[in-house]
């Protein structure tokens, strides 16, 4: 399953909206450790932990380095749910990928962040999430990132877009598939 923090407690709170509760895990956000002790390993296996969550058609809505924490065992885990949303809708899922591509372009640069991804993504939904032109939809974090290295978004849209052929033609099936309901062992 997808290594996020227990659910300690899940509830409705009576006007419509909810509450939950998760675990602590301890360890250092992505976003505080140095860019030397982020390895193409770590990088990897956070990118397979975004395509399990996706799989389940669930949108992290602020995936970024400080929704990202590095336990003692350098393995990442997915934090922060507050914001996500399930049942997702692809562009949903596609804006997940493309604010972790930009929080983790601005720690360990665009080459290692684009590689990760599509190692652990594939091409077609990482290009799905480099098309978008709305960065309204991103979280403030991510507009940050973006305003404080105005080149970055260009960067990673080039760099993903070398060395393949340009897409054309009708519309590609659904990158992010069609899900799976979780398993009593996933979360």
């Amino acid at each position: 399953g997808v290594r996020v923090p227990q659910v300690l407690l899940a509830r409705p709170t009576g006007n419509g909206a909810g509450l939950l509760v998760m675990g602590y895990i301890p360890g250092a956000s992505l976003a505080e450790l140095p860019s030397e002790q982020i390895d193409d390993q770590l990088l990897a296996e956070l990118w397979r932990q975004v395509g399990l969550l996706h799989a389940h058609r669930i949108a992290h809505h602020d995936l970024g380095g400080s929704s990202v924490v590095v336990d003692e065992r350098h393995q990442p885990w997915l934090v922060d749910f507050d914001a996500s949303e399930a049942m997702a809708d692809s562009p949903a899922l596609a804006n997940d990928v493309a604010e972790l591509l930009v929080s983790s372009a601005r720690i360990v640069g665009s080459e290692r962040s684009l590689a990760g991804a599509l190692a652990g993504l594939g091409p077609g939904v990482v290009d799905l999430a480099l098309e978008q032109d709305d960065q309204s939809r991103f979280s403030m974090q991510t507009r940050d990132d973006l305003r404080a290295d105005p080149a970055l978004w260009d960067d990673l849209r080039r760099r993903a877009g070398e060395g393949r052929p340009a897409r054309g033609g009708s519309a590609p099936a659904d990158p992010i598939g069609p899900g799976s309901a979780p398993t009593g062992e996933e979360r």
